[in-house]
């Protein structure tokens, strides 16, 4: 937008408005040829007077921009988006609907996304004089989607707001509103239940028969732009004008059932693995706690016995003996009872 606006009040447009001038439409091209070599992202620039003829056009011919001679120039007064951008104020813009550019009343081959984006023309008393027009490659955006799809092995599909493909994994089934034979092809004929539940939210998430679907609503229009339904005829005008609250796009991804079965047989294997070897890793833990506190108390036993037994016979020691005795005293003192001692003596044994 803010490239159109430039262009729309530069001096070698006004100094055209105002004469007519050869080099005035001179200078005008090659700012639209700088203008396509550097930006790389409009197929044409374009400048049509209030009849809808093309006065001055540049195409980007391939990263080649160049100006298109008068006698190849086209009127484009029955095409919507002239009418739709000649009718608007000063400084008010419209955004066409995202389509595919056609030629001579057909689709361009190979096919060309485009957004238009258009400004009515005024000189500096005023006065309109006709429109200018930016030509934008979609593509651009629809291959970042693309992009990201496969990146993420899932079915991105971009729908407009009447639920004809934009982008979809099979290309025969985009662009139904343009051609005659693919008309009833739409994500609302396909998918019924699903459309209903998607224009019920926003964003969201649903899984059905037909596969898990995760979706979110695109409003591309800034407040203040202007926008119509467009048409998918050469000649015809568009149905009726848009706020921006009323055109929009779906971007939804789908995991078809027969992928998510492999994911979730794949993500179960996957958890299996992973039990398995927490389990694995859990179970040897547990065995070297188990062997280091075997191996403690073992090393305490011993302890134990080179403390109160004798190393050669393994009988209880003095010190064993002893304790046994203050233990025996203790226990008779704290229940009031008699103790007995038995002592044996072996003549010429320590």
């Amino acid at each position: 937008v803010d490239d159109l606006l430039i262009l729309s009040h530069q001096n070698e447009l006004q100094t055209y408005l105002a004469s007519g001038d050869i080099h005035a439409e001179n200078a005008m091209q090659a700012e639209y040829v700088s203008m396509s070599m550097i930006k790389k992202m409009y197929d044409q620039i374009r400048y049509l007077d209030k009849y809808g003829m093309e006065r001055v056009r540049v195409n980007f011919n391939g990263g080649k921009p160049e100006a298109i001679p008068n006698e190849k120039l086209q009127n484009k007064s029955s095409r919507y988006y002239f009418t739709n951008t000649h009718v608007l104020a000063e400084k008010e813009v419209f955004v066409s609907p995202l389509d595919l550019n056609m030629e001579d009343g057909k689709v361009e081959q190979p096919l060309k996304p485009m957004i238009r984006f258009g400004t009515p023309v005024f000189d500096n008393q005023g006065n309109k004089h006709g429109i200018l027009l930016l030509n934008y490659f979609a593509a651009n955006l629809l291959d970042n989607i693309e992009k990201d799809r496969v990146e993420k092995k899932s079915w991105n599909m971009l729908v407009n707001m009447n639920g004809y493909y934009l982008l979809h994994p099979e290309k025969e089934k985009e662009w139904g509103f343009m051609f005659e034979d693919r008309a009833k092809i739409t994500f609302v004929s396909s998918y019924p239940e699903e459309w209903k539940q998607i224009r019920a939210e926003e964003t969201g998430q649903l899984q059905t028969e037909n596969g898990l679907f995760t979706f979110t609503t695109i409003y591309p229009l800034r407040e203040g732009f202007r926008s119509s339904s467009g048409s998918g005829e050469a000649y015809q005008t568009s149905v009726k004008d848009l706020d921006p609250s009323e055109y929009f796009w779906v971007l939804t991804s789908q995991i078809p059932p027969k992928a998510m079965r492999h994911y979730t047989r794949t993500l179960f294997g996957r958890l299996f693995i992973l039990g398995a070897g927490l389990f694995i890793l859990v179970s040897l833990g547990a065995w070297q706690l188990a062997l280091a506190i075997t191996k403690r108390r073992i090393y305490q036993a011993q302890l134990t016995e080179m403390a109160y037994f004798d190393h050669l016979t393994r009988l209880p020691n003095r010190k064993f003996f002893f304790d046994k005795l203050e233990e025996g005293i203790s226990n008779a003192n704290r229940h009031k009872r008699k103790m007995g001692l038995l002592y044996i003596d072996l003549d010429g044994f320590k």
